[in-house]
């Protein structure tokens, strides 16, 4: 299944891993199996329908998933960004109404990230959704304060899992890091009229 989301790979081979996530996930709902894999399954059918350049049915997909974690309470088995990976592809199509959806996504999720802010890697990604979707709402000043604190979050030195290194810790490109350091040059974010996006950043696991 993992085939599926070989960012190189081949469309065919693509869609005969997308055929295998789809009969997986088929399997378990008709043994009555957890439902927590299913929205698993689903998210990485999403994913790789969204590296393929198929948005709306990614879109379609991601709703799905959102609606079997409600239904069922966890969000084990996925990688508990779902909000997050939807926003992305909503910002792809970058309608008003997508990138409204996306805005309202994001602003839902803040509180599940600051839950596992010691995963500094999905700050960064969550933060970054939010600085663009901002941007292209028109608000700079929402759009710095976002992009100023994903660039804080990249410059925290040390493994947030000590015996597992590198998890957590962001991996950024330089075209990333220009993009977020142009986002946070625009309009700075006045504190008495928005409140600040911070962290509470720790080394370890709490």
């Amino acid at each position: 299944m993992t085939l599926a989301l070989e960012g190189d790979a081949d469309e065919g081979v693509r869609e005969v891993g997308r055929g295998l996530l789809v009969r997986f996930m088929a399997e378990i709902e008709a043994v009555g199996g957890s439902q927590a894999r299913v929205n698993g399954g689903g998210e990485m059918l999403a994913m790789t329908l969204a590296l393929s350049g198929r948005l709306h049915d990614a879109v379609d997909e991601y709703r799905r998933v959102l609606r079997r974690i409600a239904e069922c309470g966890s969000d084990s088995f996925t990688t508990g960004m779902s909000e997050v990976l939807l926003a992305e592809v909503l910002l792809q199509l970058g309608d008003p109404s997508s990138l409204a959806e996306a805005d309202a996504l994001l602003a839902g999720a803040e509180d599940s990230v600051r839950r596992t802010a010691f995963f500094r890697d999905r700050v960064v990604r969550y933060l970054t959704a939010r600085a663009r979707v901002a941007s292209r709402l028109g608000d700079p000043e929402s759009a710095s304060g976002h992009a100023h604190a994903a660039l804080t979050v990249i410059g925290v030195e040390g493994n947030p899992f000590p015996r597992h290194p590198g998890v957590g810790v962001p991996t950024v490109d330089a075209d990333l890091r220009a993009e977020l350091t142009r986002l946070a040059q625009g309009l700075r974010p006045v504190a008495a009229r928005r409140r600040s996006f911070r962290f509470p950043f720790r080394k370890g696991r709490p």
